[in-house]
């Protein structure tokens, strides 16, 4: 996909994309070591401090995310729609997590947000590459950008 949020020719979005995701499986993976009865008192600690880098991340990526779904006709820019509305969801999930675990939330609960945000993010990465699947969905004017 051709887009002016790029490095060269290569799209900033899905470069940055896997940021947050990885930031938020790792900390679903502190969760389920510290349920399954790891000694280490860290574990709590490390998945708070990830799911907020996670939640920083994101913020990041929406940005060349925007620029690439405004650019979208058609059928992509339905999808790009349910992508973004997705990862929104996402985004709001991990900030009621992160706040019910600065207070006194249930492990078990925060453990299940934890679950349903990545399984909302597969679902969304999913979306995400079935656009790219498709050969150049909204070629840019090049000479404008070279202007610019």
């Amino acid at each position: 996909m051709e887009t002016p949020a790029n490095i060269e020719t290569h799209p900033i979005h899905p470069m940055l994309a896997a940021m947050p995701f990885g930031l938020w499986l790792m900390s679903l993976m502190c969760d389920v070591a510290h349920a399954t009865g790891s000694p280490n008192s860290h574990w709590p600690v490390l998945a708070l401090y990830t799911m907020a880098a996670g939640l920083a991340m994101a913020l990041v990526v929406a940005g060349p995310g925007l620029v690439d779904m405004l650019l979208l006709k058609g059928g992509l820019h339905c999808t790009a729609l349910i992508h973004a509305g997705i990862n929104l969801m996402v985004v709001a999930l991990y900030f009621v997590n992160l706040w019910l675990r600065t207070g006194d939330g249930d492990p078990g609960l925060t453990l299940l947000l934890s679950v349903l945000g990545i399984a909302l993010l597969l679902v969304s990465g999913w979306l995400d590459g079935k656009m790219a699947d498709v050969p150049e969905p909204a070629p840019v004017d090049k000479e404008r950008h070279l202007r610019a």
